[in-house]
């Protein structure tokens, strides 16, 4: 029978040397995971010695446990009587740090609409999202890498792009079909694979997969996504149009293990 843990062991553990986390009621020594991890070593230690499910369930598919870590690392079920009463996540505040600068994205959201149908453009959908979602949700999706400079780049060329006014032209009957990658969509464009949807909404990919079902639009699904492959395709027609974004590992041996699995997906 495995040993129940006490909270006050769990904090003993919290550095590269030994790395202990609570997940879903149970004690996992995720040390050996640290260097693998894809998003970098430095969160799990942020929520090394806690209960970290509550930051873990979103971003993360349900077979990543058993698919990142052997049997052994499970250590055991945690007693819940000696978990803190309220015990706030390392990485999950909702209150900005003490003399941080406010972003003006974030200001702007102050002013912004209320409801999706009164939005005008993206500006306006990004303000309306940052009110609505967590400060870590946000930060995770409005930042980029670094000096924001490829993010900042990208948005001024899209800024100069402009549309060409047309007079006295038929509107009423307008296709916006194309093909992209040689596929026949309904919309010009497509969702990109950004990863941890779960973040902003807790039908995830899955509920992206149904958007672009009802408009015919074509989904990357992101290597990091928050739900598996094959419960993010689960509901959808045989046509429809996925991507998959690969990042290949260090261990090929995955990767190429991944491809296989997303090829047997109907």
């Amino acid at each position: 029978m495995a040993k129940t843990y006490t909270y006050d062991e769990v904090q003993q553990h919290k550095t590269n040397e030994s790395c202990w986390v609570i997940l879903y009621g149970n004690v996992y020594d995720v040390t050996a995971f640290l260097p693998d991890h894809p998003g970098g070593t430095k969160i799990i230690l942020q929520l090394a010695g806690t209960d970290a499910t509550e930051e873990y369930d979103p971003v993360h598919p349900p077979s990543t446990l058993e698919d990142s870590l052997p049997p052994e690392a499970k250590l055991g079920p945690i007693d819940p009587n000696t978990l803190p009463k309220s015990e706030q996540s390392p990485a999950e505040s909702d209150q900005p740090p003490r003399n941080a600068k406010v972003d003006p994205a974030q200001e702007q959201a102050e002013s912004s609409p209320d409801v999706l149908e009164d939005c005008l453009n993206i500006d306006d959908i990004e303000a309306l999202a940052t009110k609505s979602i967590s400060r870590k949700a946000w930060g995770y999706y409005y930042s980029a890498s670094d000096d924001l400079i490829s993010k900042t780049f990208n948005n001024r060329v899209y800024q100069s792009i402009l549309m060409r006014p047309r007079i006295f032209v038929d509107c009423s009957r307008v296709d916006t079909s194309t093909t992209l990658v040689g596929n026949k969509v309904d919309v010009p464009f497509f969702i990109s694979p950004a990863a941890m949807a779960r973040l902003g909404h807790s039908d995830g990919e899955a509920g992206m997969a149904r958007a672009c079902q009802t408009y015919n639009a074509m989904q990357i699904i992101s290597n990091n996504a928050s739900q598996t492959p094959e419960q993010i395709v689960a509901d959808s027609p045989p046509d429809q149009v996925f991507g998959w974004q690969l990042y290949v590992q260090t261990d090929r041996k995955k990767s190429e293990d991944m491809l296989a699995r997303i090829q047997k997906l109907p």
